[in-house]
């Protein structure tokens, strides 16, 4: 299963233009991607979002009948921490002003890979989306701004986040998530307690599918038997490779010659090429992918 989660959620009741912030309740992990859905009325142009030092793009925009959903998006290299401050900011007046964050693991270089956008008016909706990648995560979110709260959901998707800030506003707004294993054509969607006008956006995430490469022998460096006594360690390649990986990771500290372990570049401390004292990732390790440290004698990318 992908890694995936929520991570907050903030809303004002009432029309402004004010910010609103989401403070995480919980850490995002290195790699991932955080999205934060935005739902208003379609008063408010585009909005954005500042925090967590990450660069913010909008992975999609849509404006139908009386609803603005807006999916805006950034990659964590270095994940979060939690109690970090995501603030969503208004050019214009808006009604309600809803956010909800999450963060995605293992996504692609090229994130989306679909979306889809759909608006009616009655109790059922859905947003079919088709995707062109096997692994995937959709995320589908329904917005219902007439007193109609949610009743159920389409099989196969998980509630992320279910949200009602009325009496005012009288929305909701909910965001459901699935994980694919083969490109096709998907359905979200679910039923409202009421026949009332709706609008729904669908955004499916590629997932990163590491494949299995020609094996990278490699043995421990010089006085180096286990990760057990520093979290940092060394690993001699041969000529052909030319160099020393450097590995931290706190999750494999107690790894011994024999153990298997998953790890992703992101916790690869260095490269050194052979006779350089300065690290660097070359193309041909992979750098984009998770390597298995099997046995003593080979390094794969992770299958």
């Amino acid at each position: 299963m992908p890694d995936i989660g929520s991570i907050g959620y903030a809303d004002i009741d009432g029309v402004g233009s004010s910010p609103i912030t989401i403070t995480t309740t919980t850490a995002v992990p290195a790699g991932a991607r955080v999205v934060v859905v935005v739902g208003n009325d379609i008063r408010a142009t585009v909005p954005s979002v500042s925090g967590g030092g990450l660069t913010w793009e909008t992975d999609s925009d849509v404006s139908a009948g009386d609803d603005r959903l807006t999916f805006l998006a950034a990659n964590a290299p270095d994940g979060l921490p939690a109690g970090t401050a995501l603030t969503v900011s208004y050019s214009g007046n808006a009604l309600p002003r809803m956010a909800q964050a999450l963060y995605i693991g293992n996504v692609t270089g090229s994130p989306v890979n679909a979306t889809a956008q759909a608006n009616d008016n009655g109790p059922e909706w859905s947003v079919p989306i088709t995707t062109t990648v096997d692994k995937a995560v959709i995320l589908a979110v329904g917005m219902n701004q007439w007193n109609a709260e949610v009743e159920s959901t389409a099989e196969g998707y998980v509630t992320l986040a279910s949200l009602a800030p009325g009496p005012v506003a009288e929305a909701a707004l909910i965001v459901l998530d699935r994980a694919t294993t083969q490109a096709g054509t998907y359905e979200p969607g679910g039923v409202w307690t009421a026949s009332e006008p709706w609008t729904a956006v669908a955004v499916a995430y590629a997932l990163r599918t590491p494949v299995r490469g020609t094996p990278f022998p490699w043995t421990w460096a010089t006085g180096v038997r286990s990760l057990r006594d520093d979290l940092y360690t060394r690993l001699a390649l041969p000529a052909s490779v030319g160099g020393e990986l450097g590995i931290v990771d706190p999750q494999v500290a107690a790894l011994m010659r024999g153990d298997v372990v998953t790890f992703s570049t992101a916790q690869l401390r260095s490269f050194y090429p052979t006779g350089t004292e300065h690290p660097s990732l070359p193309a041909n390790l992979g750098a984009s992918d998770a390597w298995d440290l099997s046995g003593d004698d080979e390094l794969l990318p992770a299958s």
